[in-house]
Formats: structure tokens, C-alpha cells, sequence
């Protein structure tokens, strides 16, 4: 048993030596000539490709891709749509001009229109009138 699993050892490497030489000697003078040969069917290809006519469609559609490209590009981000918390500017504190200037108060806002805020004087009780800027 020892022997004849020795021989099959022994035929097996044979046969992998000769499979292994034959695959190197396939690949030494096959190989470039199978790259040169799908090398040649892909330059033909793309000289095929080269030369056939755009479509008019295909044409259109690679300008508008074009535009909305450098529109997209180019375009100033909407403040509507910012993650930003928004910078909210301070407004303009308004004082009474009826008081004394080292006692003037600021005005209390009571209310407003599309076009004029209304403040009151809380010392003197006053009331003023200013458009919305």
C-alpha cells in the first residue's frame, strides 16, 4: 500500500511539472501575441467608436448636463435653506428726546404696522412714531 501511494505521489508531481511547463511555455508565446491581439480589437473599437456620428440627442443632453454642472457650481447658497443658526443684527435701541439727556430711558415698543413701529416714553408716557426699516 506504502508503494503504490509513493507511485501515485510521484506520477501526480510528473503531472503537475509537465501541466506547469506547458502552461509557462503557453504564456511566454501566447501571451503577447493575445495581448497584442485584443489590444488591436480595442484600438479598432475605439476608432470605430471615433468615427461613427453623435447622436442629436446625446449631444443635447451633454450641454444641458454642461450647464446645470457649472450652475451648480457657480450658484450663491440660499439663506433659507442654511443649517447656519441666522445672524440676527441688533436693533437700533430708540431713547426719549423729551428727558433730559443724562436721563433719557429707552422707549418701550406697544406695537406696529406693516409701515411704523409705536414706542411710549416710560417716564413722561409719550408716544413716538417711526417707519420700519
Amino acid at each position: 500500500m506504502k508503494e503504490w501511494l509513493l507511485n501515485r505521489i510521484k506520477k501526480a508531481g510528473e503531472n503537475i511539472e509537465s501541466t506547469l511547463t506547458q502552461i509557462f511555455f503557453v504564456a511566454l508565446f501566447g501571451g503577447p501575441t493575445a495581448i497584442l491581439a485584443l489590444s488591436k480589437k480595442a484600438r479598432d473599437f475605439a476608432l470605430q467608436l471615433a468615427d461613427t456620428q453623435t447622436p442629436l440627442w446625446a449631444t443635447i443632453l451633454l450641454v444641458l448636463l454642461c450647464c446645470l454642472y457649472i450652475y451648480l457650481k457657480v450658484r450663491k447658497p440660499n439663506p433659507s435653506f442654511s443649517h447656519q443658526n441666522p445672524i440676527i443684527e441688533p436693533q437700533q435701541v430708540k431713547y426719549c428726546e423729551c428727558c433730559p439727556i443724562g436721563e433719557r430711558q429707552p422707549l418701550t415698543r406697544t406695537g406696529g404696522t406693516s409701515k411704523r413701529d409705536f414706542y411710549v416714553c416710560p417716564k413722561t408716557k409719550q408716544s413716538y412714531s417711526f417707519p420700519k426699516c
